[in-house]
């Protein structure tokens, strides 16, 4: 590769451009205005919460979430300010259902709460587009389907959580993957949301072989294993080392709890330790390789 397609590529890839950090600086100082405000109206209701009148407290909340809704309709020409209004109106509905639930004792427990809260912002999530906020709106999914376990199926098996756990996440990566082709998404969405997907199916697994579950998890170890062979296909194709590295390390946990539940003397503990040594090097090796081959290419 020549020298001047090596500084193009630095000056183009790599190096901030001052445009690049005023727009960076302006938008996360008033992210993080938009925060602080956010954090003073919950402790202004912290502190003062004996001394306001219930109607008070849900006006106050209620006046919040439609002005900002408002504001960020408003200010629809500059989509980054609006989506950033919606999101602090996302949070405040969560803050009023608390209030709600709170005021009036309704007696509805987290999973309502949550499934409240999902169902209410889920027009605002659709109509905004933007990554924080489906961030968000999938880590309420989430936790909805936690406390619904846990409150309501109570006599779920664990297989039968981790089934459907990862069937929601891993059709939720898969279809930004797809999508990826075809819109523009950021790339920091796309590694937090495979890291996700990898690292439940990861658990799900260690779960099955710690606790002896193999029977009931075979399907489980099945669908673990063809999502990580599909991610590795989409990752070779596009050339994404992050997939890689995520899921080969997902590999390595998993063989190790197989050698620990076998741990019968010090002597597997001691293998252990020499495969963890010896599989992470060869990880690093390979991450190396395939971007210095990749690099290249380009």
């Amino acid at each position: 590769m020549q020298n001047e397609q090596i500084n193009w590529l630095l000056d183009e890839k790599v190096y901030t451009k001052p445009k690049d950090w005023y727009f960076f600086l302006n938008y996360f100082s008033l992210s993080i205005g938009l925060g602080f405000l956010a954090t003073g109206i919950l402790f202004f209701f912290a502190y003062n919460w004996q001394d306001l009148h219930k109607f008070v407290k849900l006006g106050i909340l209620e006046f919040l979430v439609v002005v900002t809704i408002l504001a960020g309709l408003y200010s629809h020409k500059k989509p980054i300010l609006s989506n950033i209004l919606i999101t602090v109106a996302t949070l405040l509905t969560g803050v009023l259902f608390a209030v709600f639930g709170q005021i009036y004792q309704t007696g509805a427990n987290a999973y309502d709460f949550f499934k409240g809260w999902t169902f209410a912002v889920s027009l605002w999530v659709l109509v905004s587009n933007f990554e924080p906020l489906w961030l968000l709106f999938i880590a309420l999914i989430n936790i909805t389907y936690f406390m619904f376990t846990k409150q309501i199926a109570t006599d779920w098996s664990d297989s039968t959580y981790f089934l459907i756990l990862l069937l929601l996440n891993f059709s939720v990566t898969g279809m930004v993957l797809f999508l990826k082709q075809k819109f523009q998404i950021a790339t920091w969405f796309i590694k937090v949301i495979t890291a996700y997907a990898i690292l439940a199916g990861t658990i799900a697994v260690i779960s099955g072989i710690m606790h002896r579950k193999s029977e009931n998890f075979l399907f489980i170890y099945m669908l673990v294993l063809g999502f990580y062979l599909l991610l590795n296909w989409y990752a070779v194709k596009q050339k994404n080392i992050w997939i890689i590295a995520l899921t080969l390390s997902g590999m390595i946990a998993i063989f190790i709890s197989l050698l620990l539940k076998r741990a019968a003397d010090s002597s597997i503990f001691f293998l252990t330790g020499i495969f963890t040594v010896i599989s992470v090097t060869a990880l690093i090796k390979l991450i190396l390789f395939l971007q210095n081959k990749w690099y290249d290419k380009r």
